[in-house]
């Protein structure tokens, strides 16, 4: 017998892509996407709606230069990284 390990993420970022540079801003849209049996989603440690459909959605507050956010389910922890110029 041959068993088979198949790795997904059942949490995921789309925007803002890791990396981006953003010209100054105070706050940014996060969105992301979660397996749809999964009912609660942190973003920065803070809850955010979790649609039927799977999507999530949440603002966070951001400071000139290296910016990093988190965001955690039951089963699983996302980080993103990202810059934002100085004003």
């Amino acid at each position: 017998m041959i068993f088979t390990s198949i790795l997904f993420s059942l949490l995921s970022i789309a925007f803002p892509r890791e990396g981006v540079k953003f010209q100054h801003l105070d706050k940014i849209y996060v969105i992301g996407a979660v397996d749809r049996g999964v009912k609660e989603v942190y973003l920065n440690g803070k809850s955010v709606s979790v649609y039927r459909t799977g999507a999530w959605a949440g603002i966070v507050d951001v400071q000139p230069g290296l910016n990093e956010i988190t965001v955690t389910s039951k089963l699983e922890k996302v980080s993103r990284s990202f810059y934002v110029a100085n004003p």
